[in-house]
């Protein structure tokens, strides 16, 4: 592969690199989750670095745990509030401003990594007054060599002199990824942010049609949010399938149960349907 340097800038001939991002999916009142970052077929030989920021996108209602990073690797890795002067300085270089946050590597080591290796990992926070979420995570990186004129002083610090890769990206230099987030309240099939009848009755509409006309009306029944109408559906069944049917479909007794459960709520004055409702309604 030949390696053109042209001003602070590496040219690799057809190579670049690749991010592969975890989607994530879970009941509302999840306080948070761990969010790995990994490479994906990353040719250590060719295309190794040893500087890299890593900005994230963040959908409302989540932010990056300031004190959750961990790795395996080795050197200067640190995460950098959307507020901060390191970040404020890394938006000016790429023109991207990530509102999650940077992860920034200054010499760290990358020539034995394992075409899929985990790189680092963060915990997402997740406001407790979200209720649906049917949206993205993006991870934008900017990768680098650092230069003969780096300077390497104590306590690992470094002073950086950065070349920047090409990854094929254009002039802007980054790649970007992305992953699906979903999160609903467990029970509430139209996404709209609650349990109500409404939501059993979506069910049984559902079942009668697969079973009569063979033809699914989910997706014409709930709220798509930001999301696919893929990601959508795939989060109606998720919450709806209050009694864990292996298949992922609903049964006449998810919309008993989501029934019963609103029931148990209105009794017991509870405001929202509790895991220890469901856990009662479902026996489960």
């Amino acid at each position: 592969t030949k390696e053109v340097r042209e001003d602070e800038k590496i040219s690799l001939n057809g190579e670049e690199i690749k991010l592969a991002l975890e989607d994530k999916m879970f009941f509302q009142g999840t306080e948070s989750f761990d969010y790995p970052v990994r490479l994906k077929d990353f040719n250590a030989e060719k295309a190794f670095f040893d500087y890299a920021g890593f900005g994230f996108e963040l959908p409302e209602g989540f932010s990056i745990d300031p004190d959750s990073l961990t790795t395996d690797l080795k050197g200067n890795i640190k995460y950098y509030a959307p507020d901060s002067i390191e970040a404020l300085a890394l938006a000016e270089k790429t023109g991207y401003t990530a509102n999650g946050g940077y992860v920034v590597f200054r010499g760290v080591e990358t020539r034995n990594l394992d075409p899929d290796a985990t790189l680092f990992t963060v915990k997402v926070k997740v406001a407790d007054t979200l209720n649906v979420c049917v949206s993205n995570i993006g991870v934008s990186a900017l990768y680098g060599r650092l230069t003969e004129n780096s300077k390497f002083v104590e306590d690992g610090k470094v002073e950086p002199h950065v070349a920047f890769l090409d990854n094929k990206a254009g002039e802007q230099l980054y790649t970007k990824a992305e992953s699906s987030v979903r999160m609903g309240v467990k029970g509430d099939v139209n996404l709209d942010g609650r349990v109500s009848q409404v939501d059993a009755t979506i069910v049984l509409r559902e079942i009668l049609s697969l079973e009569v006309f063979k033809k699914s009306l989910l997706a014409e029944n709930i709220d798509h949010h930001d999301g696919t109408t893929e990601e959508a559906v795939a989060l109606s069944h998720f919450l709806g399938n209050v009694n864990q049917s292996p298949n992922g479909l609903f049964t006449q007794i998810d919309a008993t149960s989501i029934l019963r459960g609103i029931l148990e709520r209105d009794i017991n004055n509870t405001g929202i349907v509790t895991e220890e409702i469901w856990k009662k309604v479902t026996n489960k």
